[in-house]
This record gives structure tokens, sequence and C-alpha cells, in this order.
């Protein structure tokens, strides 16, 4: 064995590489600020069905209006999915929900959390102590 060699990181053996202006549905999670909270993003195609179960024809939707296009959330809100394809990273579903239950837990019982202000970076001067 070389001195300098180096075994892959498992980590990172396995990440493909993507390009930054075609998106991809997935879950993610991204920095609204510096220095701010993780916040769970998502990138979903809608459903080509309508309630009935029929067929959404793509020639009668509204002048403007692109219905196989992909859509996106950033903390439950409607965004832009180039936005959270280009800084989002991606995580596990699991960490996804976890995230929005925390999210949600924090905007209704806990509102000084960094979590229902992401918008503002994380201050450890109002946080309180872990001791």
């Amino acid at each position: 064995m070389s001195r300098h060699y180096r075994p892959p990181d498992p980590k990172y053996q396995n990440r493909a590489h993507r390009q930054m202006d075609v998106p991809q549905p997935g879950f993610f999670r991204l920095r609204l600020v510096r220095g701010g909270p993780w916040i769970p993003a998502l990138i979903y195609a809608p459903c080509p069905f309508d309630e009935d179960g029929w067929p959404v024809d793509p020639y009668r939707a509204p002048v403007g209006a692109q219905r196989w296009s992909l859509r996106a959330l950033i903390g439950g809100r409607d965004d832009d999915p180039l936005r959270v394809w280009q800084y989002g990273q991606r995580c596990t579903a699991r960490e996804y929900h976890k995230m929005v239950a925390a999210k949600t837990r924090a905007e209704t019982y806990a509102p000084h959390e960094p979590e229902a202000n992401p918008w503002h970076p994380i201050d450890l001067a109002r946080q309180p102590s872990l001791f």
C-alpha cells in the first residue's frame, strides 16, 4: 500500500453528478440565510390525474399554466424548484419528515426557536442554556 493512498470515503462514493439546471424530484434541506436553521424542502411532480381519476388534459389548461412541470416546497410554502435544486442538500425522507415535525412544533409551541424563524440567523445568546 502506498504511503499517500487514502481509501475512498464511503459517504461520498455513491454520490451521482447532478446537472444544476435540470431539477429532479426528491427531499432536500437548505438554509435561507447564513447561520440559519436547516429548513425542509421538497421537489415533486404534481399528479397528472384529477380527483375522479381521469388524466388531466394539458391542452385544456389555462394559458401560461404548466401542469406537467415540477413544483417545490420550502418550509411548506411554494417556491422555485431551481432554487431548491441549486442550493439544497439531498436528505432522506425520514430526515425531511423529522424537520417538518420540528418546524411545526416550533411554530406552535416555541416561537423563539430558530426553526420558527428561518429568515433569521441563529443567535446563541438568545437560546436557552444546554446545562
